[in-house]
């Protein structure tokens, strides 16, 4: 009875496998044009809602922040723990400096953006395609207030509230290390001068160049 219900499973087992190695695939590319279509749906559904120059500016906006939290950022909470004990509450605000700073790059990340092609692993369309199919040109403008404030109102402050103890719990352990190399490696390193590492051998010679450029 036992090798009978093992045949049967197995038999099942190679159907199911065969059907998902036939079908599956087709499947997928026919959903994965349908969900694409879909995004434009929704992207003409937003222009209907707000208005195309509004939706463009959002679009554009989104994409500058994203990646100036993705390249910027870090290396900025990276500083702030080789000089602060504690990890800060206020990061979404210290965000928001690091927008507002001199120098940002906001129009370079603007073209790179621009320059993203779509991808088979994500519905949504590039940048480029999706302001083309509403007719408007890239545009930033992170001067405004901010939209979730304007929109939320007074649960606005509890959300920041929520994303900055999120972050603290994410990046403690990374806090406690980047803070640990800078006491106890980095700074040594920093005492010493330029003529003092001299007659360093290579790599803590390059040790103390990658601390000076750090910190």
């Amino acid at each position: 009875m036992a090798n009978d219900d093992q045949e049967d499973a197995s038999m099942l087992d190679f159907a199911v496998a065969w059907y998902a190695k036939r079908f599956v695939p087709m499947f997928s590319a026919r959903s994965f044009v349908h969900s694409r279509g879909c995004e434009y749906e929704a992207d003409a559904d937003a222009v209907r809602i707000v208005g195309a120059d509004s939706f463009a500016l959002a679009l554009c906006n989104v994409a500058v922040l994203g990646r100036t939290w993705d390249r910027e950022f870090d290396p900025v909470a990276a500083k702030w723990s080789r000089e602060e004990p504690e990890l800060p509450d206020d990061v979404l605000r210290r965000f928001e400096k690091v927008i507002d700073a001199p120098g940002r790059r906001i129009d370079a990340h603007l073209h790179e953006a621009m320059l993203a092609a779509s991808t088979a692993i994500d519905t949504h369309p590039s940048l480029a395609e999706r302001l083309a199919a509403i007719g408007q040109r890239p545009a930033v403008d992170l001067g405004s207030p901010s939209a979730g404030s304007v929109l939320l109102g007074k649960a606005w402050p509890a959300i920041v509230a929520d994303f900055n103890a999120r972050w603290k719990r994410e990046h403690w352990r990374t806090w406690i290390l980047g803070r640990a190399r800078a006491l106890h490696f980095d700074a040594p390193l920093l005492r010493a001068s330029e003529d003092e590492s001299v007659g360093w051998d290579p790599r803590r010679r390059l040790a103390r160049a990658i601390a000076v450029e750090s910190a």
